[in-house]
């Protein structure tokens, strides 16, 4: 049958066709959209666990050993055995905080290689306490890296504290100087120091 009445059926299931596929198109960009939002939330949990971590009064703790009397520490002979006996988790950590430090750069890297964390906004946040810590720690994972006869013995920790050097050093670089002044306040707007 032909004329104004007939229809074309092969143009209608051409047009149904595109119909079908602009729907899948924009289904598949709707779910891709959930997971990246889905992604992005458990990362922001997973990365705000980590600085909530690193606000722990223990910890604070430990760092400041780390910081102020590490070096002293592993001057004592019986001090660096323990370390070198160690397992990590198998001392007291009163008596070795270092290993708690340790412990929670390796929790960090570990989240960071696979990518369970927003990596910018951790760096941000704690990037110069995992630089600082790393460097200050470096005798110890020596020690037991050669006692355990593994390299990879903290390698994660290690890992991070690469990231996180590379990371601050692309922050600090002069094309980014424009971007950290923005985040900064002037100092003369500041309100005035009270003096009493």
């Amino acid at each position: 049958m032909t004329g104004l009445g007939a229809v074309d059926w092969a143009a209608v299931s051409a047009g149904l066709g595109v119909v079908q596929t602009a729907i899948v198109l924009v289904t598949v960009r709707v779910g891709l959209a959930q997971l990246r939002d889905g992604r992005r939330a458990a990362q922001f949990t997973a990365t705000r666990g980590l600085v909530a971590h690193a606000l722990d009064p223990h910890f604070h703790q430990a760092l400041q050993v780390v910081e102020d009397e590490l070096a002293e520490r592993l001057a004592n002979p019986t001090y660096a055995r323990e370390i070198a006996a160690s397992r990590g988790w198998d001392v007291d950590a009163a008596r070795h905080p270092e290993l708690l430090v340790l412990a929670r750069l390796e929790e960090i890297g570990t989240y960071v290689k696979y990518h369970l964390v927003a990596e910018d906004a951790l760096f941000d946040y704690l990037g110069e306490l995992v630089v600082s810590s790393w460097e200050r720690l470096g005798d110890v994972v020596r020690i037991m890296r050669a006692s355990h006869r593994n390299p990879r013995v903290w390698a994660n920790a290690e890992f991070v504290y690469g990231r996180a050097r590379d990371w601050l050093a692309r922050e600090r670089a002069p094309r980014n100087a424009s971007r950290s002044a923005g985040r900064r306040m002037p100092t003369d707007r500041l309100p005035p120091r009270s003096s009493g």
